[in-house]
């Protein structure tokens, strides 16, 4: 009964017992090994677009700190020659602090969108719903493994409590979960 699976279909989560089971765990113990592929796919993607996005966020911040520190200074005595001298030593100074700031921006913003875009790619690959029948055929086995008879499965509506397993044996498929079990 250890190896029962309980899942939370508001987070997509799958446990057994105290433990969170990562996704390529759960589709692997359930004999799904084509979706175990697809989680590290996944999980590969998240990690690529996390990293690619951090190093650019820090490459872009330390690019736009040095072409900022590189602007011409306007209180050097070259610049002091004359007026236009000093206008050109202003406009270049401008320009070039406005690049930097272009340059860090556009990196911490591209940076932050990869990061993102990475931090919402779910690790199942599969739907709440699909989850909790793979997890449920998956006790259902076990079940019948384990010596039950007449095993039914009773989903309710969508208007209903969440999914339930029920086997008709005295032991409850999850004694921790107030709607798992008979």
């Amino acid at each position: 009964m250890k190896e029962f699976l309980m899942v939370d279909p508001r987070d997509n989560t799958v446990r057994n017992g105290p433990q969170t089971l990562s996704a390529t765990d759960f589709y692997t113990r359930v004999g799904r090994t084509d979706l175990a592929a697809q989680a590290e796919d996944h999980k590969r993607q998240r990690i690529w677009l996390m990293a690619g996005g951090a190093a650019v966020a820090i490459a872009s911040t330390i690019a736009g700190v040095l072409v900022v520190g590189s602007a011409q200074n306007s209180n050097v005595p070259g610049c002091n020659t004359d007026v236009l001298t000093y206008n050109a030593c202003i406009d270049s100074a401008s320009h070039t602090t406005t690049t930097g700031a272009l340059i860090l921006a556009a990196g911490i913003a591209l940076g932050t969108g990869l990061i993102t875009w990475g931090a919402f790619i779910p690790e199942m690959v599969t739907t709440p719903t699909e989850t909790v029948r793979l997890a449920t055929d998956h006790n259902l086995a076990l079940a019948h493994k384990h010596g039950a008879t007449e095993s039914a499965l009773h989903i309710p509506g969508p208007n209903q409590r969440p999914m339930r397993a029920s086997v008709s044996t005295p032991f409850r498929v999850c004694p921790a979960c107030s709607w798992w079990g008979p």
